[in-house]
């Protein structure tokens, strides 16, 4: 069970903002209610995901289009809003609902789904993918960075699935990665798939980054 690290712990200051000892002994006080009645809710939780999460492996196992077009009902339930913050598989697999409807308009030939047979299969494919922007984004060597087309290629995931998963996650300098991204599928004579991940990373970049991966874009636009 995940727990939410959004508490404001200003609250717990005196009027001058300080923090004493009272403070520590009120945030206690806090800290003992909240889990307290977050144990109270924990079995209740684990049966609202267990729940939804064999739903949407049911579909999974389906194979069918049909299926896979009923798995976005689940998320737009009540039960779900309450337990995707406490449920990382189950949270994270709110973005492979957006990754197949992207992958539908734009025709790709095997959609994410297609690609999984389990919710927590999503989850390690995401964790795998940020595995490897890590190594882009430290810069580690060209060879090393290059196994991310590997897996890519291995796991048949769509420029949609890898794009949209970098976006998601949690690691900075993301401006960076796609652009380097890009310049690895480029290598690989993927030019509609760099293509793609420098028109996405401009719309979720930083204003200040534009500029650059816009020249990027249209340098390979040229050469094509």
């Amino acid at each position: 069970m995940k727990i939410k690290p959004d508490i404001d712990l200003s609250q717990f200051n005196d009027a001058n903002g300080e923090f004493t000892e009272e403070s520590k002994q009120k945030l206690r006080a806090y800290a003992d209610g909240y889990y307290e009645s977050l144990a109270g809710k924990k079995s209740a939780i684990n049966i609202c995901v267990c729940m939804l999460k064999g739903q949407v492996n049911q579909k999974l196992e389906d194979d069918r289009m049909p299926s896979y077009k009923a798995i976005e009902k689940f998320f737009a339930t009540e039960e779900f809003e309450v337990a995707k913050d406490y449920d990382l598989e189950l949270k994270r697999f709110e973005v492979a609902t957006k990754i197949f409807d992207l992958e539908m308009s734009l025709g790709v030939d095997m959609n994410i789904y297609e690609q999984v047979q389990y919710v927590d299969d999503f989850e390690k494919v995401y964790r795998q993918l940020t595995f490897y922007f890590r190594r882009i984004q430290l810069s580690m060597s060209k060879p090393v960075q290059k196994e991310i087309l590997t897996y890519i290629r291995g796991k048949k995931l769509s420029v949609i699935t890898v794009v949209e998963i970098l976006f998601d996650c949690d690691l900075g300098s993301k401006e960076r990665i796609a652009s380097k991204l890009a310049d690895l599928y480029i290598e690989q004579g993927m030019t509609k798939q760099a293509l793609y991940i420098l028109g996405v990373a401009k719309e979720h970049c930083r204003s200040e980054y534009r500029y650059d991966l816009e020249m990027q874009r249209r340098k390979i636009a040229e050469s094509v």
